[in-house]
């Protein structure tokens, strides 16, 4: 008898990799009870697997299958099956308190984000599948479960709209498919504006099904191995039937046909993408005995006598996964197949560090040649903590790399290998050294929960508690989600697993370093670029290193505002430079408008000229007018009118143009006297300028700086000189400065 296994048989990546995070999750829940914390049910949402042998497995490992939301208890683990989860239940589950671990295959997952787009930009979703299979019951959800569906090759019933697309289950059947898409297209060109057809097949499905049609015209006999409930073990079974009349069907060992299949010279075996590798052993194992003994051979054109049975793989190259290697034979020799079985056995445990070859590196994993019966396999998700690492950017065919063993995985002979819990061992290591030299490490937010951030340091989880979270206080946690920060280890607690960490105290003693920086190298005129922290009816606080320096609102433009956020906004970055400094005091005084636009630059009037100006403020003692584009001259109460005035605003009013005349013009205090009174008739000409140091000397530019804070803070401030702060401490939220401190400084000027 001559037997030819298929080169694309067991697990399919959909499923393998479901199955490895479903073992991961068992394994990280025997670790915790060893480490005396308290294990978590597990559950899989809906059967992770349709085969039975496995499912009994972990049921053995007190794995349940929950069918809806309501089954599972609150403080669980839930694993999403390959086929996927609606997306109502997926909404469910976020909201749950449970642990999720969506284990979607991949193809999958790339079938729901096309659906949702394209039903969310306004097309009609053709599903071409199994109304009644999870994966596309999951597909349609993202459709708002309004597609329509049909397993059939004849397109005529297919509803059509203005915009229509087409996607297939990941497991339907190729050539079915194909001429649906024949139909449709037919139909589609004259009833649609746009149409669109997404083969999205599973290439690993395709070549499974096209190499069983091909082992089934060579063959004399099929043998299908898979679950009854399993979609593709039955595409197969029904594409070789229809080639083959003696195809057939076993679960498992139990169910074969022996008698039936000793009838035939030549048997092609294929097995569906749910079947462990364990199970086509024992398959293998029970027709070489059968026949006595088997003959292994990487050439297919090898004689064989009609006694003894031979296993050719169908690519010309090797048996399956857990034999290949130690099995291989010359063409002459023949070995026992339990001996070659008990070969295959490893002796490797979960935790050790092994050294392997890289044998292999494809886009999803690398292959180890670790010496042994079975090859380790590292995938994508276990290559680094850095999730954008991929397997090319980390090794070559040929490197040796050290990895951990995380799973020897009895049920495909394989070891599942990890780089990325070493990087996590080294992280822990240096965690404890951080914790005990107190020194900064750097790490990423990755979720906000009740009382705090989850922070995650070399893979590593970090809690950082609300009050710890920042050195100023955040309303909302979650906009620190993303963000790369640092932080200082304050308790680490081997024993439950639990490390706490501090963003303040990073923060605080990174802000004190930077202010003994800055303060030892900071001079008048010097610029930095700042941080504005926070705003006042008077200024903006700005941080220029650790140091907090005020710019008050007169030195943020040279145009009349009434608030700084007309100029500035909290978080702003603007450039600054130092006016003045008081380290006796703890003051710092910033400038930010530009000197050299400076509008009194531009001002081009003499002492006795006309102007007409406009009235733009109005204060006890008088009226500020306009002479020139932000630049004021003051009307004093005694030159509004050759009469007395108790009231300014009996004369002018704001918006008023006035016709006046230049009194004085003092450029150094950029102060000018304007008189309305001078362009009236009986004006006397004996006019005595106003005194700089009598009850005005506090008047800047011509306004008295004291009574416009003090009377009315709704009062624009024009251009005064600069006031002064106290640098702020790094625990210390910034205070504003009192009225009367400014008022001070300015009198010092």
């Amino acid at each position: 008898m001559r037997v030819v296994l298929a080169k694309n048989h067991g697990f399919c990546y959909g499923v393998k990799r479901a199955i490895n995070m479903i073992y991961q999750a068992i394994d990280d829940n025997t670790l915790a009870k060893k480490n005396g914390d308290a294990s978590r049910q597990i559950y899989t949402y809906g059967e992770i697997i349709h085969n039975k042998n496995v499912l009994e497995d972990l049921k053995n490992k007190n794995v349940k299958i929950a069918n809806n939301i309501d089954e599972i208890a609150d403080d669980s683990v839930v694993v999403i099956r390959s086929h996927g989860a609606t997306k109502d239940d997926m909404q469910k589950l976020a909201i749950k308190k449970v642990e999720v671990i969506n284990a979607t295959c991949p193809s999958v997952l790339k079938i729901h984000r096309i659906v949702e787009e394209n039903y969310n930009n306004g097309y009609r979703i053709i599903i071409f599948g199994d109304k009644s299979h999870p994966e596309v019951i999951a597909t349609n959800s993202y459709a708002q479960n309004s597609a329509f569906i049909t397993n059939s090759p004849d397109a005529s019933d297919v509803p059509v709209d203005k915009n229509v697309i087409v996607v297939a289950q990941t497991t339907a059947d190729k050539n079915k498919f194909k001429e649906f898409c024949i139909n449709f297209e037919k139909i589609a060109k004259k009833a649609c504006i746009l149409y669109h057809v997404f083969d999205t097949i599973c290439s690993a499905t395709e070549n499974r099904q096209n190499e069983a049609q091909d082992l089934a015209e060579k063959m004399d006999a099929m043998l299908i191995i898979g679950g009854k409930n399993s979609s593709n073990t039955q595409k197969l079974f029904d594409i070789c039937a229809k080639i083959s009349p003696n195809t057939y069907f076993a679960e498992n060992v139990s169910q074969l046909p022996i008698e039936k299949l000793n009838q035939h010279n030549s048997i092609g075996v294929t097995t569906g993408a749910s079947t462990p590798e364990w199970i086509l052993e024992e398959v293998i194992l029970k027709m070489t005995e059968e026949n006595l003994q088997t003959t292994q051979t990487t050439n297919e054109t090898i004689a064989t006598t009609e006694a003894n049975a031979t296993f050719t793989a169908s690519d010309d190259s090797t048996l399956p996964t857990t034999t290949a290697k130690t099995a291989i034979a010359s063409d002459d020799s023949t070995e026992d197949f339990a001996d070659l079985f008990e070969k295959s056995l490893v002796s490797l445990y979960t935790g050790e560090i092994v050294k392997g070859v890289v044998i292999e590196v494809t886009p999803t994993e690398i292959v180890l040649d670790l010496g042994f019966k079975s090859d380790g396999i590292i995938s994508s998700d276990e290559l680094s903590t850095d999730p954008n690492k991929k397997p090319s950017d980390v090794a070559k065919v040929g490197d040796e790399l050290e990895a951990f063993v995380i799973r020897v995985n009895d049920m495909e002979g394989k070891v599942a290998l990890s780089l990325r819990k070493l990087e996590q061992r080294e992280g822990y290591k240096e965690i404890d050294d951080a914790y005990e030299n107190k020194t900064v490490l750097q790490g990423v937010v990755k979720r906000a929960i009740n009382g705090g951030l989850l922070v995650s340091v070399k893979d590593i989880r970090v809690f950082v508690p609300a009050s710890q979270a920042s050195n100023r206080f955040v309303e909302d946690l979650s906009t620190l989600v993303g963000k790369s920060v640092s932080l200082k280890i304050t308790e680490v607690n081997k024993k439950r697993r639990k490390i706490v960490g501090s963003i303040k105290q990073a923060s605080n003693e990174n802000r004190s370093k930077l202010k003994s920086e800055t303060l030892e190298n900071i001079e008048v005129g010097k610029h930095y670029a700042g941080k504005v922290k926070t705003l006042t009816s008077f200024g903006a606080f700005v941080d220029i290193g650790g140091v907090d320096g005020l710019v008050h609102i007169s030195e943020l433009t040279w145009n009349n505002i009434r608030k700084p956020d007309e100029v500035v906004k909290e978080g702003d970055e603007i450039d600054v430079y130092v006016k003045e400094i008081d380290l006796e005091k703890n003051r710092i005084s910033l400038g930010h408008k530009n000197p050299d636009e400076d509008p009194w630059k531009k001002v081009s009037i003499n002492i006795g000229d006309v102007v007409n100006a406009k009235i733009v403020r109005i204060v006890p003692f008088g009226a500020f007018a306009e002479v020139s584009p932000n630049v004021d001259g003051l009307i004093h109460i005694s030159q509004l009118d050759i009469k007395h005035v108790a009231n300014v605003q009996s004369c002018v009013n704001i918006g008023d143009v006035v016709e006046c005349k230049v009194l004085d013009i003092d450029y150094d205090n950029k102060k000018i006297s304007l008189s309305r009174a001078a362009m009236m008739p009986g004006y006397s000409e004996e006019y005595v300028p106003i005194e700089t140091d009598g009850d005005d000397a506090d008047e800047i530019n011509g306004i008295d700086i004291t009574k416009s804070t003090k009377d009315s803070t709704d009062v624009a401030v024009p251009n005064a000189g600069p006031t002064t702060t106290e640098a702020i401490e790094p625990n210390e939220p910034a205070e504003p400065v009192a009225p009367t401190d400014s008022t001070e400084s300015t009198d010092e000027e």
